[in-house]
């Protein structure tokens, strides 16, 4: 009965003792490529720039997903009736006035506010017609106030202060702007110096009747000396926001 011998497997090391300069073969020279065994830097390009194209799209493609989802979740919760909305605050529009003085004169039966850095000067009544003026310091300003019966001996009287524009000849067209302004409820007429640097002139007026149309009021700016600080200037308009009749 003969016994079967199995043959031990060679290691590594054992095959690589036996490999000598005599046993190696040369190399084979299968000849020139004939298809596509070589890829040239031209095809390897095309093909880099296709798998960045796939990548890109496949980035862009889960960036929208992403988007849609957030935005889903942002409408759902936008959508919840128990969040609490802000309601927004209201205005409160500012008294540009605040913290002018009031000046009051009962015998001629009006009031306005100025502001409270102006200095009065002394009141003159010259044939029943009041001028009151008020310094504007460091302004070479002053601001003016003048209150005009108006009499009625022929049986006219003024009703508007757009009949003063009838009587307008061309040097005070030549002289003068003319406007009609409505403030706080009352219609004045606005004159405006086209030489606003003559001194001792008035540089631009506002002028208002009475309700009762017995009295004519002037507001005035002065240029009392060249040049006038005109950042300083009187807001007429705003003035004569405040004008109260008795």
């Amino acid at each position: 009965m003969s016994t079967k011998v199995q043959k031990r497997k060679p290691t590594i090391k054992e095959l690589a003792q036996n490999i000598t300069p005599k046993n190696r073969h040369k190399e084979t020279d299968w000849g020139k490529p004939q298809g596509g065994e070589i890829m040239n830097k031209k095809a390897f390009g095309i093909v880099l720039i296709i798998v960045v194209i796939a990548v890109l799209a496949l980035l862009g493609g889960g960036a929208v997903y992403y988007k849609s989802k957030i935005s889903s979740t942002t409408d759902i919760s936008n959508s919840d009736s128990t969040k609490p909305t802000t309601v927004p605050s209201p205005i409160v529009s500012q008294d540009k006035t605040a913290g002018w003085k009031t000046y009051r004169n009962d015998q001629y039966g009006f009031e306005l506010k100025h502001p409270a850095d102006w200095a009065e000067l002394p009141a003159q009544t010259i044939q029943d017609t009041l001028s009151v003026g008020f310094l504007i310091l460091q302004s070479n300003m002053s601001f003016e106030v003048k209150v005009i019966p108006n009499p009625d001996p022929d049986g006219k009287s003024l009703t508007s202060v757009r009949d003063i524009l009838e009587d307008f000849d061309e040097q005070n067209k030549a002289e003068l702007i003319a406007e009609i302004k409505k403030i706080s409820g009352l219609e004045f007429l606005k004159l405006t110096n086209k030489n606003p640097m003559l001194t001792y002139e008035p540089k631009e007026s506002l002028i208002v009747l009475s309700p009762d149309k017995k009295k004519t009021i002037i507001f005035s700016t002065v240029v009392l000396k060249n040049p006038p600080n005109l950042e300083l200037a009187p807001k007429l308009e705003l003035i004569a926001s405040t004008l109260i009749f008795k």
